[in-house]
Parts: structure tokens; C-alpha cells; sequence
């Protein structure tokens, strides 16, 4: 072969390859698109069941907080004595 062909072959095969690589690269541009539209919106939902979770926990603690005060401010229910009253229903079955 002549230096010429060799320089025209070598020519197509970067020209081929240059094809090649604007493919792939597209490729992995419309992969890393998905993906990133994939996190957003799993973190979109992640953050959705965390904020029920944080309103449930939220509500928790308030029903929690307003029984101890009500058993503290007016003494309506004893706890030992209704475990008392359990076992003794329990034990006279």
C-alpha cells in the first residue's frame, strides 16, 4: 500500500470512529437524562412519605402530650388500677 491509502484508510476508520463515539456518547447523554429524571422522582417521593410520616409523628406526640396532661390535671384514669381490674376479670373466669 501506498503512504497515500494508508493515510486515507486510517482517514475513514477516524471518521468512523468519531461516528461512533457521537453515538455512544448520545447514548450515555440519554441514559444519564433518564436516570436523573428517575432520582427526582424518587426523591420527590421519598420526600412525600416522609412528610406523612413527620405529620403522623407530629400528631403523635400532640395526642400523646394532651393524655398526660389530661391525666395529670384531673387524675381520670389510674393506670395500675385498671391493670388491677383486668387481672381480677382475668382471674375470676
Amino acid at each position: 500500500m501506498a503512504k497515500n491509502e494508508v493515510l486515507e484508510v486510517v482517514k475513514r476508520l477516524e471518521t468512523r470512529m468519531n461516528i461512533g463515539f457521537e453515538e455512544l456518547n448520545g447514548k450515555i447523554d440519554n441514559v444519564d437524562n433518564r436516570l436523573e429524571d428517575f432520582r427526582k422522582e424518587t426523591i420527590g417521593r421519598f420526600d412525600h412519605v416522609f412528610n406523612k410520616l413527620d405529620f403522623h409523628n407530629t400528631e403523635y406526640h400532640s395526642i400523646t402530650y394532651g393524655m398526660r396532661r389530661i391525666e395529670d390535671e384531673h387524675r381520670i384514669i389510674n393506670h395500675a388500677e385498671i391493670l388491677k381490674e383486668i387481672n381480677a376479670l382475668k382471674a375470676s373466669k
